[in-house]
């Protein structure tokens, strides 16, 4: 027969091989890391300049392009975005918070394919240096806003 302390070396020897076995030391799964820019954020000494009263809308085929000389303006869309959109409408937001709806002539919805060349006007509180942010809807769809266009060098 075995004795207990014979037994007992033997389960002790077992647990020290299966221990060595399970170290915890399991591969690691990496996760895709995100590269590191070197030299840091980009940055640049040049100014920017952008052109008076002209904003720029583009989005999944959709261009829209406004002017404001004084209150009154253009609004030029295209519409390359496989769907019909809703009547154009856009609302400015002044320095000082208050909303402004514009008013836009013969506004109508936008076939698909289709371009459209309107008449928009603000009220007098609305000028290129009054609005701080021109948003554009097309019926209910209020799809972004509108971005001055930057003066391209020569």
């Amino acid at each position: 027969m075995f004795s207990f302390r014979r037994i007992a070396y033997g389960f002790a020897l077992m647990l020290l091989c299966v221990g060595a076995a399970c170290t915890g030391d399991e591969p690691q799964v990496s996760s895709p890391s995100l590269a590191t820019p070197s030299g840091g954020p980009v940055t640049s000494n040049q100014a920017v300049a952008f052109e008076p009263g002209a904003y720029r809308y583009t989005f999944n085929g959709v261009v829209a392009s406004l002017t404001l000389d004084g209150s009154t303006g253009a609004l030029d869309v295209e519409n390359d975005s496989g769907t019909r959109l809703g009547a154009p409408s856009i609302y400015a937001i002044t320095g000082d918070g208050a909303r402004y709806e514009a008013t836009i002539e013969g506004a109508a919805p936008i076939a698909d394919q289709a371009s459209d060349s309107l008449t928009v006007s603000f009220p007098d509180a609305v000028t290129a240096d009054t609005a701080g942010l021109l948003v554009l809807s097309f019926g209910s769809d209020n799809v972004g806003a509108f971005a001055p266009v930057p003066v391209r060098d020569a």
